[in-house]
């Protein structure tokens, strides 16, 4: 999950590499819908806003030798019934690149939101689906006989699913003193694919192994137009610790919100974004996400940026 050395065992004919298998995120508010496909984004029940684009870039651990870039483009659009069930859609492109692997793929999102007032209250089901191509630097792989790398089939394509649950409820008003909660559970990768590179003689085994992923918050008003939230992302791979991402943002005015977490990694991260438009019915917003570890690897590693461009649209 956060781990990132790989590792290449080579043993009798067989190879096994394991890397970073899904991507890290500094400002994962931002990044909802992909960490949970039932999520409702919180521009959606805290500010109105249906229908969203973002597009970000992150460069992570920029003091390692091809270190881990993630570039997304993404869409988000919820549409209200007049029934209980309301439709919330999407979905994102994403590159991902780690070592030696390089990730791509292309994803849907469909979620049903339960709810006869969804913009206080829901109850959400949602999946996501899409076909992703891994691919491996043979650069980086190093082995006896260089005729070998001639062979290897470098590129894979698989199916990805995801599921997800999500809920959030408005306590009072969005005035001073009223809360919101919400959170949710996912699998983003439910199949757990097997991708096997073959050679003449020799096998790589590239294994993507299940993620469970947790998140919850809670939004505190100061006055209508200022708020603190407090939030935690909780990641879960069997056979490593459970990861902890503590975060707490500051809405100071309608356009400037701060940012400051932790997680158990030791990374300590800020965040700030900046949003101007013009009238009620569209927005512009540009986020910034910085992080750095403080334990014995640092210097190792080094610091980690990244930028999110959003446009957030009401068309209803």
């Amino acid at each position: 999950m956060k781990k990132y050395v790989l590792v290449l065992y080579f043993y009798l004919s067989n190879w096994t590499l394991e890397a970073q298998q899904t991507p890290l995120f500094t400002q994962y508010q931002e990044y909802a819908t992909i960490i949970n496909p039932a999520a409702v984004t919180s521009d959606y029940f805290l500010n109105n806003y249906n229908m969203s684009f973002g597009a970000s870039l992150r460069q992570q651990w920029l003091s390692l030798n091809r270190n881990p870039k993630t570039q997304i483009l993404r869409g988000d659009y919820i549409g209200r019934t007049d029934n209980f069930f309301n439709i919330s859609t999407g979905g994102y492109f994403m590159s991902d690149r780690a070592g030696s692997t390089d990730l791509t793929g292309l994803y849907g999102r469909l979620a049903i939101i339960g709810s006869n007032d969804p913009q206080k209250s829901g109850f959400s089901l949602g999946f996501s689906g899409g076909l992703a191509r891994l691919s491996l630097n043979v650069s980086d792989v190093y082995v006896r006989d260089a005729a070998d790398l001639s062979l290897l089939q470098t590129a894979k394509w698989f199916p990805d699913l995801g599921i997800g649950l999500f809920g959030y409820r408005s306590l009072s008003d969005k005035g001073e003193g009223d809360f919101i909660a919400y959170g949710g559970v996912s699998i983003p990768q439910i199949l757990g694919n097997n991708i096997f590179f073959q050679t003449d003689q020799k096998q790589i085994n590239v294994s993507r192994v299940r993620h469970f992923y947790g998140t919850a918050g809670l939004v505190m008003y100061v006055n209508s137009q200022s708020y603190f939230e407090q939030s935690v992302w909780i990641k879960y791979v069997v056979g490593l610790p459970i990861h902890y991402d503590f975060n707490l943002r500051y809405q100071m005015m309608p356009a400037l919100k701060l940012g400051v977490g932790y997680s158990t990694s030791q990374t300590v991260h800020g965040e700030a974004s900046f949003a101007f438009g013009e009238g009620e019915k569209r927005l512009f917003r540009i986020g910034y996400g910085f992080d750095y570890a403080f334990g014995t690897e640092a210097p190792f590693f080094g610091a980690t940026h990244e930028v999110n461009l959003v446009l957030l649209l009401d068309n209803r």
